[in-house]
């Protein structure tokens, strides 16, 4: 009985051990030992079951970022090829892939060297690669196509578009035009070039009056007048007069006017020419001043020599034309001058003495400006002065003027006596 009963208990507990924890509790009821060794047993499972665990989960989580890092080497290399590609972040843990995509075409990359306004890489184009410190310069399709279109017009309005262009050197000019009529293409571009132009010119109307004097008799001079007679009485008064000889009279000049216009185009631009800068001399050579020294001998020309050795100044035909004018006028007031003196002597003493010696004195004086100026209009070529010629002309007028007073009344006496 004893031994029967002895040999079921190890079966028992060989059973019992294949149910886990729940069996050894079961066998080990009542008995404290047996409870102690069955606690520790569990603990020490359940350690391990925590460590392979963990261990797993670090190693899974290594993997996958050694695997984020170098899954696509060649979307790496696009993505740093092409500044306008960027790549997306994606959680951890899970295959990068082939996730690259391009970027934003909202974003703007650069600004556009012509309008100013944000352009991104895509809606643009190079102008000027950068190359050492200068950046790089694009511009936006539109305002390309635009200066396309501008160019265009070359073959039908060249003049306009160089005038456009030269209307446009200022950055705001320009990138007021080009923000404003990217759209416009044809006539309406022409149009709006046009405009621009016409804003850009200046045009300038200079008018010149030129007198033509004909002389007349008084008689013929009062005939052309006879349905004018304030007329006569102002031309009479204040006219210029000349005797002539072969008629033995007197002639009034009648002059005719014409007015010469001259139009003139203008254009706002300012020319600024860059200073010259003198170049280094090399290391270890001074450098050379830039005029060189007179030498010994040589002697500084006084300034009369200088003025003899200076070739004299060659008229234009402008000036050549209006100098001539002068001179005749000049010279008709000298001739008209002695005409009053010979008058004056065969009136004797009804003309004052001191008026005609101041005529004469006058007439003198003036003799050699008017050699001097006869000289160069003939020579076409020589230095002169407008107001030494005006200057003459005014002193004859005016002792011509007072001759001709004293010399009207007295032959007015003369027939009335």
């Amino acid at each position: 009985m004893a031994g029967n009963q002895a040999t079921p208990e190890p079966e028992q507990g060989a059973v019992l051990q294949t149910h886990g924890n729940q069996g050894l509790q079961e066998q080990t009821a009542g008995n404290p030992a047996a409870d102690q060794s069955a606690n520790a047993q569990s603990a020490h499972q359940s350690a391990n079951q925590s460590a392979n665990q963990s261990a797993k989960q670090s190693a899974n989580q290594t993997a996958n970022d050694q695997s984020a890092q170098s899954a696509n080497p060649a979307d790496q290399t696009a993505q740093s090829a092409n500044p306008a590609e960027q790549q997306l972040a994606l959680p951890r843990g899970q295959p990068l892939g082939n996730q690259v995509v391009v970027a934003e075409p909202d974003e703007p990359a650069v600004a556009c060297c012509t309008c100013r306004k944000p352009i991104t890489v895509q809606n643009s184009l190079v102008i000027a690669r950068a190359t050492g410190k200068q950046p790089e310069f694009r511009r936006c399709r539109s305002c390309h196509n635009t200066k396309a279109a501008i160019s265009r017009l070359k073959a039908n309005a060249g003049n306009l578009v160089s005038d456009f262009a030269l209307a446009t050197t200022d950055k705001d000019k320009c990138e007021a035009f080009f923000s404003k009529h990217n759209e416009l293409r044809g006539s309406q571009l022409r149009a709006a070039l046009e405009e621009t132009v016409s804003d850009f010119k200046k045009a300038t109307t200079t008018h010149a009056w030129s007198g033509t004097g004909t002389y007349f008799d008084k008689e013929d001079l009062t005939k052309k007048y006879e349905h004018k007679p304030q007329v006569l009485q102002n031309i009479l008064r204040n006219t210029n007069t000349y005797w002539c000889a072969v008629r033995q009279e007197t002639m009034y000049e009648d002059i005719a006017y014409q007015r010469k216009s001259t139009d003139e185009l203008q254009y706002q631009t300012e020319t600024r020419r860059r200073a010259k800068v003198p170049l280094q001399a090399p290391e270890g050579e001074a450098n050379e001043e830039p005029h060189s020294k007179p030498s010994a001998g040589s002697k500084r020309k006084g300034k009369s020599q200088q003025e003899e050795e200076k070739p004299a100044k060659k008229l234009k035909a402008g000036e050549k034309k209006k100098l001539l004018k002068k001179t005749e006028a000049l010279r008709s007031k000298y001739f008209e001058c002695l005409d009053y003196i010979e008058k004056s002597k065969k009136l004797q003493e009804m003309i004052p003495a001191y008026v005609v010696q101041a005529t004469q004195k006058v007439v003198d004086e003036t003799c050699s400006i008017k050699d001097k100026f006869e000289k160069i209009c003939k020579e076409g070529a020589g230095d002169y002065d407008d107001d030494d010629i005006d200057e003459a002309a005014e002193k004859l007028q005016t002792v011509a003027q007072r001759m001709k007073t004293q010399i009207e009344q007295a032959e007015n006496f003369k027939k009335e006596a």
